[in-house]
């Protein structure tokens, strides 16, 4: 990958292809931070060019800063990657969306829609259901862990609504 400042790496495996991705600073204006992403196979081929990350929630792609992405492959194939985009002047947004094995963006949705604040550093996992679970931070005045799980059977959808750990918000972190 071939960008300015390029951090936070992040990859899935699925079958023999890889989903690669990570943060750019490109230092340009107005949206210097990016998620870009490519796929390889895992003899260590290209696959893809590298490609900005534009999640489309049904009104046309983003555009946004973009930082610190997670990825997750699929149990039935494919990808999810998720991180925290700029969709509003004063935060940004944790928001996930699927790509098939080759790399075919699909849909995608903002986790947990705020209007303070910002949501950061997600992480993703899946189960054998094929469920996405997602876990991210949340500033307002304290940092709170939050958690959420994703359904993809009908089309991405929340199937667990976002929540702290257990019942309760973990304020801080862990104890």
């Amino acid at each position: 990958p071939v960008g300015h400042n390029e951090t936070y790496p992040r990859l899935g495996v699925s079958g023999d292809t890889i989903f690669l991705a990570w943060q750019t600073d490109s230092g340009e204006t107005p949206y210097n931070l990016s998620i870009n992403w490519m796929l390889l196979d895992t003899e260590g081929g290209i696959l893809t060019e590298s490609l900005r990350w534009r999640p489309d929630f049904g009104d046309g792609a983003v555009e946004g800063n973009a930082w610190m992405p997670s990825v997750a492959a699929l149990p039935g194939g494919g990808f999810a990657l998720g991180g925290s985009i700029g969709l509003r002047s004063n935060g940004f947004s944790v928001a996930v969306q699927l790509f098939s094995q080759t790399g075919e963006p699909g849909e995608a949705m903002e986790v947990e829609p705020v209007e303070e604040g910002s949501q950061y550093e997600s992480t993703l996992g899946t189960d054998g259901e094929g469920r996405i679970w997602i876990a991210w931070k949340e500033s307002l005045e304290l940092d709170t862990v939050r958690q959420a799980v994703l359904s993809t059977d009908g089309g991405l959808q929340i199937e667990q609504e976002p929540g702290g750990t257990g019942d309760q918000a973990v304020q801080g972190g862990p104890s």
